[in-house]
C-alpha cells in the first residue's frame, strides 16, 4: 500500500503508526522527471513488500520537511524504523533501494508476497 503525506502532522503520525515496522518515505514532486520515472517502480516495491509501510511525501506540499530532513536531491527515499532514520537512497536506482530494504528487513525479507 502506498499513502501520501501532505503535512508535518501526518508525517509524525505515520512515524508513530509504523512503530517497529520499516517505513519508507519517497521525498519527491509530481513534476520532476526522475521522480516521475521512479513512481511505478516504487509502487511495485510497495506491493511486493507488504510488511513495509510506504509513503510518498510531495515536497511542494511539505517543503519544510525537505528542509528539516536535509533532502538535497529528488527523489530521496528514506527508511525509518521506530521513528529513527536507518538509511536512505538518493536518485533513481531502485535496485539499491530494494537491496537496502532487504538488508533492514533481515530474515523478514523471505516473507515477501
Amino acid at each position: 500500500m502506498l499513502d501520501e503525506i501532505v503535512s508535518t502532522r501526518q508525517f509524525n503520525e505515520a512515524l508513530l503508526k509504523a512503530e517497529a515496522k520499516l517505513m519508507v518515505v519517497n521525498f519527491s514532486t509530481d513534476w520532476h522527471g526522475p521522480c516521475i520515472r521512479t513512481a511505478n517502480s516504487y509502487k511495485a516495491l510497495s506491493e511486493k513488500y507488504k510488511q513495509v509501510c510506504f509513503y510518498t511525501l510531495n515536497l511542494e506540499k511539505c517543503a519544510n520537511l525537505g528542509t528539516t530532513y536535509e533532502i538535497m536531491e529528488m527523489p530521496t527515499f528514506v527508511i525509518y524504523k521506530n521513528g529513527v532514520k536507518l538509511d536512505y537512497n538518493r536518485g533513481i536506482n531502485m535496485d539499491d533501494l530494494e537491496a537496502k530494504l532487504k538488508y533492514h528487513l533481515g530474515p523478514e525479507k523471505d516473507n515477501v508476497e
